[in-house]
């Protein structure tokens, strides 16, 4: 009886855990640089400064620019294993090509990957802040 109300003690804690990650969202914009060109879906973004922000009130829609240039990104909300320290941008890395892979905000503690257009292999993460 004992093991079996400390199974439903760690079920119900894991099911309030869960559902405070799952409504954590980037609601700031995010500014980052990069020195190298990337992958946003199938849409190729040069090096330089950007803004990535959320669009309306649906936090899986959020928009990249750099003030010349726009694209609409597809995210899923994800929450960090350790807590950032700053705002990150992780880029994945296949030879010579970058995508955009996640962000994090540090003031939030929460994050999002953004939805590959399709399943990519041998990628390597890669962080600029």
């Amino acid at each position: 009886m004992k093991i079996l109300f400390r199974s439903a003690l760690v079920a119900s804690g894991l099911v309030i855990a869960s559902a405070g990650a799952a409504h954590a969202q980037i609601t700031t914009p995010i500014k980052f640089t990069t020195s190298f060109a990337f992958m946003v879906g199938h849409t190729s973004m040069p090096a330089g400064s950007y803004t990535l922000a959320p669009v309306g009130n649906d936090d899986s829609l959020m928009q990249l620019s750099d003030g010349h240039h726009a694209v609409f990104v597809m995210t899923e909300r994800d929450s960090p294993k350790v807590a950032p320290r700053q705002d990150e941008v992780m880029f994945a890395r296949n030879g010579d090509t970058y995508t955009l892979r996640e962000v994090w905000d540090a003031s939030a503690l929460t994050g999002a990957e953004t939805v590959a257009p399709h399943a990519e292999r041998h990628t390597h993460d890669v962080r600029t802040r």
